[in-house]
């Protein structure tokens, strides 16, 4: 399942729904997952951040090796959006189930 579904799959066109316990366990799960996710592909992207800056420093980056790396973090970069995205989207269905039960 990749990302896309899964925000699809959160976001509740209903706005009134009333969660279960067991679906808002599940979706802070998921919205912890994300974020998790998130943050260590954030940490990958800093490293091979790094490792280029050395690297291309002593010359020893050649352009193909260059090219590849841009397209990863591209696609990484992302990734890390749509994560950030999918937990905004269960956060705010937590939100909507608390002001709900007020």
């Amino acid at each position: 399942m990749n990302l896309a579904t899964l925000l699809s799959n959160q976001c509740s066109p209903v706005p009134d729904e009333v969660l279960t316990d067991k679906q808002i366990r599940s979706i802070k799960l998921d919205r912890g997952t994300a974020r998790h996710a998130a943050q260590n592909m954030a940490l990958g992207v800093a490293a091979v951040g790094k490792l280029l800056a050395l690297t291309s420093a002593e010359g020893e980056l050649d352009q193909e090796t260059a090219e590849r790396l841009g397209w990863f973090l591209e696609e990484v970069g992302g990734a890390i959006f749509q994560l950030a995205e999918f937990e905004q989207v269960c956060s705010a269905r937590i939100d909507r189930q608390k002001e709900a039960q007020q």
